[in-house]
This record gives C-alpha cells, sequence and structure tokens, in this order.
C-alpha cells in the first residue's frame, strides 16, 4: 500500500468515526421543551374553519357524531380525511417564542398561508424556517415551530373533505 493510500484511509476512517460519534451523541430535543400546539383534543373539536390565502373558504361540523360540511356547500364530511386534519392541534412545539415585534411577514403570517380555527382556536400558519424547514404557527401571542406535515391536508380543495 502506498503513502496516498495509506492517507486516504486514514481521512476516511477520521471522517466516519466523526460521523458515528455525531449520530450517537445527538442532542435531541429534551421533554420539556416539548409542548402541543393546542390544549385541544381531537375529539373535542366540533367546528372547523379553514382558510387558505389563494383557496375557498371551508367550514366543517360534527353534528351527531359525524361530520358535515357546511361552507362551501352542504355535503356529508369524509370523517378519516378531517380526522387527520385535527392531528395538527395535537402536534409537537418544537420551539415556542412570544411574537417579535418584527415584521410578521419574515414569518409568512402576513398574510398567513392558510388560517385554521378549531372551535375558538385560532392557528394561523405561516412559512418555513430558512434552515430546518420547520412551520410557523401563530396560536395567539405564541409563535411555535412544527414540523411541517400538515400542508397537504390544509391545501386540499374542500372535495377532497367531502365523503365519496
Amino acid at each position: 500500500m502506498n503513502p496516498r493510500d495509506i492517507t486516504n484511509l486514514g481521512l476516511f476512517l477520521l471522517v466516519a468515526s466523526l460521523g458515528i460519534f455525531a449520530w450517537v451523541w445527538q442532542d435531541p430535543i429534551p421533554e420539556s421543551r416539548m409542548s402541543l400546539l393546542t390544549s385541544l383534543e381531537p375529539g373535542q373539536v366540533r367546528k372547523i374553519e379553514l382558510t387558505v390565502r389563494n383557496g375557498e373558504a371551508l367550514t366543517l361540523e360534527k353534528r351527531n357524531g359525524s361530520w358535515q360540511m357546511i361552507q362551501p356547500h352542504a355535503a356529508s364530511g369524509n370523517g378519516p380525511k378531517i380526522e387527520r386534519l385535527l392531528k395538527i392541534a395535537n402536534t409537537a412545539s418544537t420551539e415556542r417564542f412570544p411574537l417579535p415585534d418584527a415584521d410578521r411577514a419574515e414569518f409568512g403570517l402576513e398574510p398567513p398561508m392558510a388560517e385554521l380555527r378549531l372551535n375558538d382556536t385560532l392557528l394561523k400558519i405561516g412559512g418555513t424556517h430558512p434552515i430546518d424547514h420547520r412551520r410557523y404557527v401563530l396560536v395567539g401571542d405564541t409563535l411555535h415551530l412544527i414540523n411541517d406535515h400538515f400542508p397537504h391536508h390544509l391545501l386540499a380543495p374542500a372535495k377532497d373533505y367531502v365523503m365519496p
């Protein structure tokens, strides 16, 4: 083996060991810092209002144990699809802080991508963080960062929330 191969092998082993070290010693977000986006349980929600920046407004109500679309037209709601939308209420907030006095547009909140009202709790869905791509969500005066698993539910057309 020539000296160049030995150097390359040594560098490879160094990089591999640093990668393994970084993976093993990850600093996960402590449970004490994690909180839920809202205190609502999905089963408590009786009314959903969804307004999307470039889409139609949607209103759903739970009546006699089943979901009904009220707006944009009356129809039976697609329960499984609505239940997936409601999971946003209990998603983990990885970071939260008071809304800075800075321009709301910096967080994609002027105007928000969507507004989701669950009963009386309003969630303003903003843009994504430029580095880790988590989504900004404003609840009251608190800005949260959540993993971005919900935009396809929020941006779905009203027909997707109707029972097929």
